[in-house]
């Protein structure tokens, strides 16, 4: 709802203010560099989790872990922001759904076995 409600608010200033703006939802960011904190690398403290024996518990979908993350690796999303930056009066104003698509895709019942795996 909070982010909803930015994007709202950042549509309103730049339609009232004259401001240029490009709006990314991005899926899950994962790369190099995550700190393996809930707030922060996710998939990185979900294997770290598992590889230190830490508690996990899926919530939602009555915890069979069958929640589907978007994967969207950081130099995925640089690239767009880049191209973005050089073209902004192409994308100003517009709204993208960003991600890795359906073969970036992962329950968090799979990363479960991929971490076992590891």
């Amino acid at each position: 709802m909070t982010k909803l409600a930015a994007e709202l608010m950042v549509q309103e200033y730049g339609d009232a203010y004259g401001l240029r703006y490009i709006i990314n939802r991005c899926g899950l960011i994962t790369g190099p560099w995550q700190m393996a904190r809930t707030d922060q690398g996710v998939i990185v403290y979900w294997l770290a989790s598992h590889f230190f024996r830490r508690p996990l518990r899926y919530i939602g979908f009555q915890g069979t872990g069958k929640q589907v993350r978007d994967l969207l690796h950081i130099e995925d999303l640089c690239e767009l922001i880049v191209l973005q930056i050089d073209d902004f009066a192409r994308f100003h104003g517009h709204l993208f759904n960003v991600g890795g698509g359906v073969e970036c895709s992962l329950s968090l019942l799979e990363c479960t076995d991929l971490c076992f795996d590891l």
